[in-house]
């Protein structure tokens, strides 16, 4: 479900989506989304995300942002253009913490998150953790994120995410050099939509 100005539409695959959307899963749902940079959002069942703010500009990549929520349940984000050209501007948060990232993919819940690939910081309560590929942090509601520790791949409750320590194609896609992104599509600042769904399950 697609929450957008007082209104809710169902996902179906192909829909366009835009900044301030709100998209929950069901208890056998999920999906991904791929954003215009070629980032990708994956939510898993019973999961909320809030895309609270997305601006990306194709001529000036250093000029776009990211805010992403991660407001329930689990999730897997894996950086794109903007990740690459501004990852200071690249913002994501659980109810319990924000995370920075560095060229990285990251999944996670409300209670742990982990880095697979690059490098994230997970912060809360004042206190930042630096947490390189292969390490996870806990995030407990009422103290500051864990020293990492080694990530198994499967020991983070994820909703039926694929949580693979090893890059993926996905990541080698959203992290290269090339250009393009939304399938080639030119795009700039002033376009509308934002991302569409690419897989719902």
């Amino acid at each position: 479900i697609i929450s957008r100005d007082n209104m809710k539409m169902d996902a179906s695959i192909g829909f366009k989506l835009k900044a301030k959307d709100v998209l929950n899963t069901g208890k056998k749902s999920k999906l991904q989304i791929i954003f215009k940079d070629g980032s990708i959002v994956t939510i898993g069942k019973s999961s909320t995300f809030d895309i609270a703010e997305y601006v990306f500009d194709a001529a000036s990549p250093k000029k776009s942002k990211v805010n992403f929520g991660f407001l329930k349940g689990s999730f897997k984000s894996i950086t794109g253009q903007i990740g690459k050209f501004a990852p200071e501007k690249f913002k994501l948060r659980t109810k319990t913490a924000t995370i920075g990232i560095r060229g990285t993919t990251v999944v996670g819940n409300q209670d742990k998150i982990a880095c697979t690939y690059g490098k994230i910081n997970v912060s809360s309560h004042g206190v930042t953790r630096s947490v390189p590929a292969g390490m996870f942090s806990k995030t407990p509601k009422e103290s500051p994120p864990s020293v990492p520790e080694v990530y198994v791949a499967g020991s983070i409750e994820a909703g039926d995410i694929e949580d693979s320590t090893e890059a993926s194609s996905e990541e080698e896609e959203a992290t290269s050099d090339s250009e393009e992104t939304d399938e080639g599509e030119v795009q700039d600042e002033e376009q509308t939509d934002e991302g569409e769904v690419q897989d719902e399950e």
